[in-house]
């Protein structure tokens, strides 16, 4: 079964979409942290994890924010799936189990964490060289068609 071009083209705009939504939210988000209250928490697990993409660091931490406990597996606001094996036991390095570590938490949420808040300069270039792709592959798609 063959995709019709006027699906192909509504896809790739939609995923052009959703791709730059997801970059100015992780954005907004990874400036917003900025100002982000810390309080110390502890490592309970460091590990990496296999999955399709390939290697990825996992995490889970404990803290508390007004004595009220939570625990989170956040590492950083990009995904840092699909790395080697290697890569991702760098990133677990400075996390080993039971050491103590600032966490940065969201005051309107306390539950929403992070350890690293820094985003390396190749995630929001990747996202939105990929978003204006698929939005620029669509709208030709959808315009050469002639809908």
């Amino acid at each position: 079964m063959q995709l019709s071009p006027q699906i192909a083209s509504l896809i790739a705009i939609v995923l052009g979409l959703g791709s730059g939504a997801y970059l100015l939210r992780s954005l907004i988000r990874q400036h917003s942290s900025k100002r982000w209250p810390t309080t110390i928490g502890e490592i309970l697990e460091s590990n990496i994890e296999e999955d399709s993409d390939g290697w990825a660091p996992h995490v889970r931490y404990a803290y508390a924010v007004e004595r009220k406990h939570y625990t989170n597996d956040r590492l950083y606001f990009h995904l840092s799936n699909g790395s080697t094996e290697r890569d991702a036991r760098k990133h677990l390095s400075p996390y080993p189990v039971g050491k103590r570590v600032t966490v940065y938490y969201n005051p309107r949420k306390p539950e929403e964490a992070v350890l690293d808040r820094r985003m390396p300069l190749w995630w929001p270039i990747f996202w939105f060289f990929f978003a204006l792709f698929m939005l620029v592959a669509g709208v030709a798609m959808w315009r050469d068609g002639a809908f």
